[in-house]
């Protein structure tokens, strides 16, 4: 459950990144977690990665960890701060970590059903 158009900028977003970032390879994911109580969303590429002590710090607005990229090449360092914003807008998660064999993996995990709040009782329909 959420809006279509702010998850699909989610996908876009990281799906660019990725080709940005990407030698030869993007592989897209997504599958309910094994108690079927969130979706997880992977991306990874065979890319260069993101250095540990930098994962926490991509998130934020306006960073771009290549110098080298301008504006002109690479973007002004929006796009993963809009990720984290909207996935937190749907109460989910996003991280990064390597990907198996070298590159970024950026994971988001979303709840499947509409979040309410822990004392909203539920009827016997399960709403």
């Amino acid at each position: 459950h959420g809006d279509a158009g702010q998850l699909a900028q989610v996908l876009r977003n990281l799906a660019d990144n990725a080709a940005t970032h990407a030698s030869s390879a993007v592989r897209l994911t997504v599958a309910p977690s094994p108690d079927g109580h969130t979706a997880v969303l992977e991306v990874a590429d065979d890319g260069p990665g993101v250095p540990p002590a930098e994962r926490d710090r991509i998130f934020g607005r306006f960073v771009r960890l290549d110098p080298s990229r301008d504006r002109d090449s690479g973007g002004v360092g929006l796009g993963l701060a809009i990720v984290h914003q909207l996935v937190a807008a749907h109460h989910g998660s996003v991280d990064v970590d390597e990907a198996p064999g070298g590159g970024a993996l950026f994971r988001v995990v979303l709840p499947t059903e509409p979040n309410r709040s822990p004392s909203a009782p539920r009827d016997a329909t399960g709403g």
